[in-house]
C-alpha cells in the first residue's frame, strides 16, 4: 500500500532503529519518534484491604519505589491497578521504546521485588507489550 505525502509516515518523520516505521507512537527522550512499550507485572496479595490498608502501601511505593522507576532511562509512565475483592494487583510501566525496556529489566526486577515486599505480595508473572494505542482525558 502507498502512502502519500500527508500520510503518517510523512507526520513523524523517521522511525528509529528498533521499531517498525509503522509503530511510531512516541517521542523519546532525543526527539526520535518511536513505539511505546509497556511492562505488566502482576501480583497477587491479600484480599479484602481496607481503604487505610490500600492508602498506606501506595504512599509507601510512591515514596520507596516510584523515585528509583522515575531515574530510568526511557521512563514514560506508570498505572498500579487492583482488585480489592481478589487482590490481584497489576503495575504497567511505559517505556519509550523496546530499547529501553529491556535496558531497565535489571532495575525493574529489583523494583518489582521491593513492591511486593511493601503490598505482601507475591509477583505471579510479567509480560511484555508493544503499545498500540493510548489515549487520555
Amino acid at each position: 500500500m502507498a502512502r502519500d505525502e500527508g500520510s503518517l509516515d510523512t507526520a513523524l518523520g523517521s522511525p528509529c532503529s528498533s521499531c517498525p516505521k509503522e509503530a511510531r507512537l512516541a517521542k523519546r527522550s532525543d526527539g526520535e519518534e518511536c513505539a511505546m512499550h509497556a511492562r505488566v507485572s502482576t501480583y497477587h496479595g491479600p484480599a479484602g484491604l481496607s481503604e487505610a490498608e490500600i492508602d498506606e502501601i501506595t504512599r509507601k511505593t510512591e515514596e520507596a519505589v516510584l523515585p528509583g522507576v522515575r531515574r530510568m532511562d526511557g521512563f514514560k509512565g506508570v498505572l498500579s491497578l487492583l482488585d480489592q475483592g481478589t487482590g490481584k494487583a497489576l503495575t504497567i510501566t511505559l517505556w519509550d521504546s523496546a530499547d529501553a525496556m529491556t535496558a531497565s529489566e535489571e532495575a525493574a526486577n529489583k523494583t518489582r521485588e521491593q513492591a511486593a515486599e511493601i503490598a505482601s505480595e507475591e509477583i505471579a508473572g510479567v509480560e511484555r507489550y508493544r503499545v498500540t494505542f493510548m489515549g487520555m482525558g
